[in-house]
Order: C-alpha cells, then sequence, then structure tokens
C-alpha cells in the first residue's frame, strides 16, 4: 500500500527528471525504472538516478574542463557536483538498506514496520537527490544549447 502511494506521489516528478536525464544521454535508466513493477520500483528508481548522475557527472568534468566552456557554467556545474554527490551517495546507501530490509522481511527475519522506515527513508532520499541531478541535467543542456 505504502509502495503504491509513494508510486502516484512521486510518479510525474521522476518522469520530468527521465526526460532531462534522456536529452544528456542515451539511455535513460529513470524511465525505465518508471516500468519496473511497483513492489520494485523505489529501489530500481534510487539506482536508476544514481546511474543518472554518474553518466552527468561524466559529462559535467567534461565540459568543465573544455576550455571553450564559459566560466560561470564550470563553476555552475562545479557547485552542483559538489552537493549534488554526497546525496548520491547517501541515496545508493539507502536503496541497499532498503532492499536489505525488503529482502529480511520476506524471509520472516524482519518486520512490515521495519521494512516502511526503510521505505521512508528511501523516499526522503529520492525527494532530496531527483532535484538535484535535475538541475545537473538542466544545466548541462543548456551547455549544450
Amino acid at each position: 500500500m505504502r509502495v503504491a502511494r509513494w508510486i502516484n506521489n512521486h510518479f510525474a516528478s521522476l518522469i520530468g527528471t527521465a526526460m532531462l536525464v534522456a536529452s544528456c544521454h542515451n539511455a535513460n535508466p529513470v524511465a525505465e525504472a518508471a516500468k519496473a513493477t511497483p513492489e520494485n520500483r523505489p529501489e530500481t528508481v534510487a539506482f536508476a538516478l544514481t546511474s543518472s548522475y554518474t553518466v552527468l557527472a561524466e559529462a559535467a568534468v567534461r565540459l568543465a574542463e573544455d576550455s571553450t566552456t564559459p566560466r560561470p557554467v564550470r563553476q555552475a556545474l562545479v557547485n552542483l557536483h559538489q552537493t549534488a554527490a554526497p546525496a548520491v551517495k547517501n541515496l545508493r546507501n539507502v536503496a541497499v538498506e532498503y532492499r536489505t530490509v525488503r529482502e529480511a522481511y520476506a524471509s520472516g527475519q524482519s518486520t512490515s514496520e521495519k521494512v516502511g522506515l526503510a521505505l521512508a527513508a528511501l523516499d526522503s532520499a529520492i525527494t532530496r537527490t531527483a532535484p538535484l541531478v535535475e538541475a545537473m541535467a538542466k544545466e548541462i543542456g543548456s551547455a549544450h544549447e
């Protein structure tokens, strides 16, 4: 039930992020994650966001190292990376923890309350991280214009 509510609350935002990420590279892991089965969607979206960030960070490094990239754009990319990198790392850790708790619950070694708490933590981490990944995608997109 909580997973379905989470999906309804975040689906539009995640699709918007997916569209921005897709404009920066060919693969679109966030859009693919949105197609995951409901019980797997939160962790799948979390891992897709971390993967998307990796691709975006690589593009940001290329732009920052390119002498033709305007200095304000390079600085904005550095600032975005400094803000987003810790959030992305935290998101990955929280997603791994959620998966671990969910698997423990499936084997009878955890409680639904623990799954709920882990899902709430994952929801919070996604909510904090998705706008940062989106901001990086927008900055990279504007640098290519």
